[in-house]
């Protein structure tokens, strides 16, 4: 009996931290750092713009003055968890379907815009040239203005 006791063998308790179960368990740990400090310093508005499918520009006359229109198109997106309020400048004028635009929190909008200026504004480049569009975001604890290119075109 005590022959047939020894040969058998009796399991060893695997460690259970092995090399490979620290490696894997400290790549879980970075990545997931990695995530929430990405989510943390993220804006809290994203904003793209973009020329409007339409035609590249539009001449009206107003006051006796030809003036030029762009039709642009902003998308607005919220990541914050907070209503916040929009409002749009620029050093051309501006028409806009509402002046203050409220953005609820975690949502999308896209609002079309023209672009207008007298045709005989000075430019720097032929055939196009660019303005910068502020706009503004204001929270209850914060305000933060994003600055975009607009690029203006006519028959110049």
């Amino acid at each position: 009996e005590f022959e047939i006791e020894s040969k058998i063998s009796i399991p060893h308790k695997e460690r259970m931290l092995r090399s490979r179960v620290i490696a894997y368990f400290s790549v879980i740990v970075l990545l997931s750092t990695l995530l929430v400090y990405l989510v943390g310093i993220r804006d809290p508005l994203m904003v793209s713009v973009l020329k409007a499918k339409d035609v590249p520009y539009s001449l009206i006359k107003e006051n006796n003055q030809d003036v030029v229109l762009n039709h642009f198109k902003l998308h607005l997106h919220n990541q914050s968890s907070d209503k916040m309020i929009i409002t749009l400048s620029s050093e051309i004028d501006l028409v806009l379907p509402q002046n203050n635009m409220v953005l609820n929190p975690n949502s999308n909008q896209e609002i079309h815009f023209f672009a207008k200026f007298p045709i005989n504004i000075k430019k720097e480049e032929k055939g196009s040239f660019k303005r910068n569009l502020n706009v503004n975001m204001k929270q209850e604890s914060k305000e933060l203005t994003i600055v975009k290119e607009l690029t203006l075109v006519g028959p110049f």
